[in-house]
């Protein structure tokens, strides 16, 4: 329910909100609409599951071009399919994340049991390391 009134602040602020000119990218991490066209075009150029799409036309932005509303990926490449996790996460086991108690604990996966990390030892850390 938060997320959908902050999309709404959102969609309301963009009316009043010019829309960017200049890069603040470095700064902000935001782009301008040129830096978002020619990020996606290289992006569709370098990824084949990326392409571009025109959507919904009552809610296009005026300030995208027409076809390059919106960056959509599909078929792409997965080990597990969707209907393999219907019945729930089975596909490992929790792990400690550094004795944090923040609840944000890490689960082990194919890719970690394959490379040798998970189930208690290496591999299976925060920051990648195998500690």
């Amino acid at each position: 329910m938060a997320a959908s009134a902050m999309m709404k602040v959102r969609g309301f602020a963009e009316n009043f909100m010019p829309v960017r000119t200049e890069s603040a990218f470095s700064t902000k991490g935001v782009l301008t609409p040129e830096e978002f066209v020619a990020a996606g075009d290289e992006l569709v150029a370098r990824c084949p599951t990326w392409t571009w799409a025109s959507g919904d036309a009552s809610l296009a932005r005026a300030f995208l071009p027409p076809d390059k509303q919106y960056l959509i990926t599909r078929n792409v490449p997965c080990v597990r399919r969707a209907r393999d996790l219907e019945g729930g996460w089975a596909g490992g086991e929790a792990l400690e994340a550094g004795g944090m108690d923040d609840g944000d604990d890490w689960v082990t996966t194919a890719a970690t049991e394959a490379r040798g990390g998970g189930g208690g030892g290496g591999g299976g850390t925060r920051d990648g390391g195998g500690g």
